[in-house]
């Protein structure tokens, strides 16, 4: 019971980053500004969609690659110029 009560009250908070896909738009154009300040590495980019073979890839995404290590910040939510990025506990 002790050990249950210990284990409950010293647990981390799990913080989400969410990315407003039709805010964010193309990150490249942006300069990727929340990728390059977020002090953990959690955003990273990537594809939208696969391209065809020979052809160079179109339009990029912001991902959110590693929530586990997100100590909410907010450096990524300040730096973004189209307000596309939330952080929920």
């Amino acid at each position: 019971m002790l050990q249950e009560q210990i284990t409950k009250s010293t647990k981390t908070p799990r913080y989400k980053v969410k990315i407003d896909k039709k805010l964010c738009g193309d990150p490249i154009e942006c300069g990727l500004k929340c990728v390059k300040s977020c002090p953990f590495k959690i955003l990273a980019y990537c594809q939208r969609k696969k391209p065809k073979f020979g052809e160079a890839p179109e339009k990029f995404k912001v991902i959110s690659a590693f929530n586990v290590l997100c100590n909410d910040c907010k450096k990524c939510i300040n730096i973004c110029p189209n307000n596309a990025i939330k952080i929920k506990l």
